[in-house]
């Protein structure tokens, strides 16, 4: 059965079999830069609601987190509420999902390298590790420990540990590293068909740095196909087409070209996908 991936921004996926929809992370309310450092933040429940008339939920199974920053989890709870999702996540994860009134019973952890069924969909959670901290997020490993209710400040999503997604539907496999970073030699042993890589903030680090991401991410994976993720301005409202991030945050087209040139020297095939796109998985 065939199945469709749907680009919401940031590293935020919808994923459909026809049958079963999964969400990955769960990030449409993307308020100004002045309001994540200033203020509070909320889901803009509005937006997400004609978000999902445009794309229907009904068959929403289940939402996986990532790690627990808001551009990653802010929507999760209202998105479960709404659907009647599953929250799977890590502890930080669980307590926002506790703060957005969801019950015990829907919140699941993570158990590192066990597959995890849902419909025809086999998701599996691997150790990850978040790109290098900056003056906005360092606070890697700090554990969101009680209910999270919004509003909350930026700073109150702390990290709380970083995963990857490895999945499988029937012959069809997927690896999601969200962060541009690596563990050397975690992927030695995975083999995916496409790879969504993130590349935030890959232009701030230097050629030594560029050349052991790639090769433990798109040398020990081997895939087909990759799909750059988490390249986008998310301080900018969520629409089409999305914008890259600021010249001062990094330099998003520099990112681009040097993953190009990489891996067309290297046969793979690179495809860039816009807000709201659909493509095959």
């Amino acid at each position: 059965m065939p199945v469709s991936m749907t680009f919401f921004g940031t590293t935020t996926w919808l994923l459909d079999d026809g049958e079963t929809q999964l969400l990955l992370d769960a990030h449409l309310t993307r308020p100004s830069l002045l309001r994540a450092v200033f203020g509070k933040l909320k889901t803009n429940t509005a937006f997400v609601d004609e978000v999902l008339r445009r794309f229907p939920m009904e068959r929403l199974q289940a939402i996986f987190v990532s790690h627990s920053h808001y551009d990653h989890v802010l929507d999760a709870a209202y998105i479960a509420q709404k659907t009647g999702a599953d929250l799977y996540g890590t502890v930080s994860t669980k307590n926002v999902g506790l703060g957005g009134g969801l019950p015990e019973a829907r919140l699941h952890l993570f158990e590192p390298g066990k597959p995890v069924s849902v419909g025809a969909f086999e998701i599996t959670a691997l150790p990850s590790i978040h790109s290098k901290p900056t003056v906005l997020n360092n606070d890697l490993g700090v554990v969101i420990e009680r209910p999270l209710s919004q509003p909350a400040r930026m700073r109150d999503y702390s990290e709380g540990g970083s995963y990857d997604f490895y999945m499988r539907h029937g012959e069809k496999t997927l690896l999601v590293r969200p962060s541009c970073n690596y563990i050397e030699g975690s992927l030695k042993d995975v083999r995916a068909d496409t790879l969504l890589l993130g590349i935030g903030n890959l232009a701030k680090e230097d050629e030594p740095f560029h050349e052991a991401f790639y090769r433990e991410t798109v040398g020990y994976v081997r895939p087909k196909r990759v799909i750059p993720v988490h390249w986008d301005n998310f301080f900018r409202p969520l629409k089409a087409p999305l914008p890259y991030q600021t010249r001062l945050a990094d330099n998003t087209a520099e990112n681009m070209a040097w993953l190009k040139a990489r891996l067309e020297a290297d046969g793979i095939a690179f495809d860039v996908v816009d807000a709201f796109e659909t493509v095959a998985l």
